[in-house]
This record gives structure tokens, sequence and C-alpha cells, in this order.
């Protein structure tokens, strides 16, 4: 459980952080809200919430929240596509498109 001032948030309830385009903020996705605005960089977050996938350089995903994963057909789309419960779609690195689903498809 990460606590700042005004928030505290538990990553067994967070299905996805995505890091702003400025890199030093963090939108946290939360299964009970509103996302909100962390001053946590994505890759200190990464290091707090063990068990959570790297999928892309601005997203880290909760494996417990994810619906489905596609893969990209070769000469077509090469990026994964994680589905998280909520319907939103994340496009997963072409760089680590076998690691996440070894990750994300074991039995």
């Amino acid at each position: 459980m990460i606590t700042k001032p005004a928030k505290t948030f538990d990553p067994a309830s967070t299905p996805y952080l995505t890091a702003t385009p400025f890199g030093n903020y963090t939108w946290v996705h939360s299964a009970s809200g509103p996302a909100y605005l962390s001053t946590y960089k994505i890759g200190k977050l990464s290091t707090r919430f063990p068990g959570f996938v790297r999928v892309h350089r601005r997203h880290l995903v909760n494996p417990a929240y994810v619906q489905a994963y596609r893969v990209g057909r070769k000469g077509t789309n090469r990026h994964g596509v994680v589905v998280m419960q909520d319907g939103t779609e994340l496009v997963v690195s072409r760089k680590i498109v076998r690691t996440v689903s070894q990750v994300l498809c074991q039995p």
C-alpha cells in the first residue's frame, strides 16, 4: 500500500497505470473510483507494485484485471493489445510482445 498526503492506493484494486506524456506523473486507474494523478513516475511505481506487468513504456498492468490479450498478425500490426476488464485497450510494445504474451498467457 502506498500512502500520499491526500491519497492511499492499494495495488490489488488498481487495474493499470499510465504515464503522462511529460513522464513526471502517472495516472492511477482505480477499479473502485475515478483515475487520479500521482506525482510518482511510472518507473518508481513499477518497483512498488510487485506482480504488475510492464506492457509499454507508458503502461503497467495488473494481470488480475486483464480480460483478453490479442497479438497482431505478422505483416499487419505486430503490436499486441491488452484489453482490461473496463474495456480499455492498451497497446503492447512490439519489442516485448513475446515476453508479455508468455507472462499473461500462462495457464
